[in-house]
This record gives C-alpha cells, sequence and structure tokens, in this order.
C-alpha cells in the first residue's frame, strides 16, 4: 500500500488516468492493470516492515486530517509522502533526485487538474457581446403532462431571456 501512495504510481494514476468533472481521475482498469507494482515477496521482511511503518503513518494522519478530499488536506499529507518516496527510493535503489522530480510533476498535474474545476452556473450564458442571464421555466412548465411523454420535458424554447 505505501508504494501504491508513492510518487511513483500518483505519477502514473495522473498521467494515464482521465480528469473527470469534479476533477477526479477515472482510472480504467487497463489502466490500472499497467501500474507498476512491486513483487513484496522479493524484498527482506525488514523492506517490508519500513514500507508498512511509512504507510501506517501516512494512514494515521488521515485519520487525524479526514481524508484526501480537498487540495490543503492533501497539501497537509506532503510529509507522509515524503516518507513514503524516501522509503521506496531507499529500497528499489531510485536515485533521490528522480523521486523529487516525481514528486513535483504530481503536484503539478494534481494542481492543474484542480484548476480545472469551477462551480457550473448554468444560469449564465457568455456570448461575445454580452452575458445573457437565464431564468429556468417554471415548475408548473416543467411538469410533464399525460399527452407530452414523449416529448423531452422542458423545450429549449420555454427558457426565458432575461438579459
Amino acid at each position: 500500500m505505501a508504494f501504491m501512495n508513492s510518487s511513483i504510481s500518483a505519477l502514473h494514476v495522473e498521467i494515464e488516468g482521465r480528469s473527470t468533472a469534479l476533477g477526479l481521475i477515472a482510472l480504467e482498469t487497463t489502466q490500472a492493470e499497467d501500474i507498476p507494482i512491486p513483487d513484496v515477496r522479493a524484498l527482506s521482511n525488514d523492506q517490508i516492515e519500513k514500507l508498512a511503518k511509512t504507510f501506517d503513518t501516512l494512514e494515521n494522519a488521515s485519520r487525524k486530517i479526514g481524508g484526501a478530499n480537498t487540495l490543503s488536506n492533501i497539501k497537509a499529507f506532503e510529509p507522509q509522502f515524503e516518507l513514503i518516496d524516501s522509503a521506496i527510493g531507499e529500497i528499489f535503489n531510485f536515485p533521490e533526485d528522480l523521486i523529487k522530480r516525481a514528486r513535483v510533476r504530481v503536484t503539478l498535474l494534481m494542481e492543474r487538474r484542480l484548476a480545472r474545476i469551477k462551480l457550473a452556473t448554468p444560469e449564465l450564458l457568455k456570448s461575445e457581446e454580452r452575458v445573457l442571464e437565464m431564468s429556468p421555466p417554471s415548475k408548473k412548465t416543467r411538469v410533464r403532462s399525460k399527452q407530452s411523454q414523449n416529448e423531452p420535458a422542458i423545450r429549449l424554447d420555454k427558457w426565458s431571456n432575461l438579459g
């Protein structure tokens, strides 16, 4: 689990995953199968113990902070991620520079992905000349009658232009 939370795995997910509207990453099965995962059976008991301890620190921090659901919470986990990355680099003989570059790139990709998230404002339509303010049709208009079951619930021409 420590390796799955390392910068190496996170970088793979950021690169291969598909960003969703809410800023989450959708990872298809074929992409998930390509995540590099070491064979823990080839590690010594000391190495396994070291990785387990680093993951335990991440888990304990997660319980205190409350999860990685916001950018500020994710940044609060930085010391734990650095500890995991350091252990991964040491155990697998990765150059220290490689781990640091991976962490920087993961952070940049994550911030870029999260920066694209904005609250939707369907009431505003931007045009080149001006902003058109739109209001949804009344609730009475939105209710389907028995005769119009085959028609869309709300026709586009029912929206009123307030601008």
